[in-house]
């Protein structure tokens, strides 16, 4: 039986040396992998996570993914349903995935269970 993941530790981890986890620097790539972690718990790691980067960047709910909320920050005209961030300057990228980071980190901080899966 393996042991279980620290996933704040992890993305302590892909925070600080990115290109071990992901072979781009681009935001979407990171939410990518952020999210397959995700999937990997069974939608357990980021249960609550969408709503409380809303509240927390927004002041607000929406039905916008945590990914794009997070993205919105960083781009003078917002981002809508089909924006894909792909001709994005590579400061929104690291804006973006700075942000990610420290999101994930309050987040998993706050959880009772730290999401240790």
């Amino acid at each position: 039986m393996s042991e279980p993941v620290d996933f704040r530790e992890l993305f302590g981890r892909l925070g600080w040396r990115p290109r071990m986890f992901l072979p781009d620097d681009r935001f979407n790539t990171a939410a990518g992998f952020v999210e397959g972690c995700n999937v990997a718990t069974g939608g357990v790691l980021l249960r609550g996570f969408s709503e409380w980067v809303s509240v927390r960047i927004l002041g607000h709910a929406t039905n916008f993914h945590w990914s794009a909320v997070i993205a919105a920050q960083y781009r003078p005209d917002g981002v809508d349903a089909s924006w894909d961030g792909s001709s994005a300057p590579a400061l929104f990228h690291k804006q973006s995935f700075d942000e990610l980071i420290a999101q994930l980190d309050a987040f998993l901080e706050h959880t009772e269970d730290g999401r240790e899966l």
